[in-house]
């Protein structure tokens, strides 16, 4: 059976207002806006970010996946721009989430963040949305961090139950991908940036096999 998906990572959304930096101010926030309006805002264009949805849209392709980082610095303001923004692709049951580490840069309400993300994603990790023969298997590696740090981590519940749906999913047929924000092996960036249960999670995908690992 022929699926044709594209997969998009880390569009961190612009422009971004002073009042985001400021508003229920954390120190954090204060780093990464300084380093918004420094770097990334001539690179962070948000013509770009609408090109590639209309490049993606134009394929007409049956599933889209977004392994995270749609925010910047997890501002309040940020999180209804980014749900409007997935808006745009279409119908949710079309597209699968995964947070990154911008979307959980400090900590907040669920209401006030991740509450926006709910038709994309489930909110309990991991979680399986089916797609004709293919199983897309959402992990949140996205904790909030201390200052300068962009680390991440699954813990111990979602790789068991990794592990479980792994198992489950091959037994029935599907082709299973594992979605995830952070690179899933030792090795593959910084410690400032890496997962910090690499290991254990490469060693959930040897043990029970997975058919493709979008990070």
């Amino acid at each position: 059976m022929e699926f044709s998906f594209a997969h998009f990572s880390d569009v961190h959304l612009g422009p971004m207002s002073g009042r985001a930096i400021f508003n229920d101010f954390a120190l954090k926030r204060l780093s990464g806006g300084l380093n918004w309006f420094s770097k990334r805002r001539g690179i962070q264009i948000i013509e770009i970010a609408h090109s590639l949805r209309e490049d993606i849209l134009q394929h007409q392709l049956d599933h889209m996946v977004c392994t995270g980082d749609i925010v910047n610095i997890s501002a309040h303001e940020e999180f209804p721009r980014a749900a409007d923004y997935l808006k745009s692709f279409g119908s949710p049951d079309r597209l699968s989430l995964v947070p990154g580490n911008h979307d959980a840069y400090v900590k907040i309400p669920f209401e006030i963040g991740w509450k926006h993300f709910g038709p994309w994603m489930n909110s309990e990790f991991p979680y399986v949305a089916l797609r004709k023969n293919i199983a897309f298997i959402g992990l949140s590696s996205a904790v909030p961090q201390p200052l300068f740090r962009a680390t991440g981590v699954l813990g111990d519940r979602q790789l068991n139950a990794l592990a479980v749906h792994l198992t489950d999913l091959k037994s029935k047929g599907f082709c299973r991908v594992v979605m995830i924000h952070h690179p899933p092996l030792p090795g593959q960036t910084s410690d400032r940036k890496a997962l910090k249960d690499a290991t254990s999670l490469s060693e959930v995908i040897k043990a029970q096999g997975a058919d493709l690992v979008l990070h």
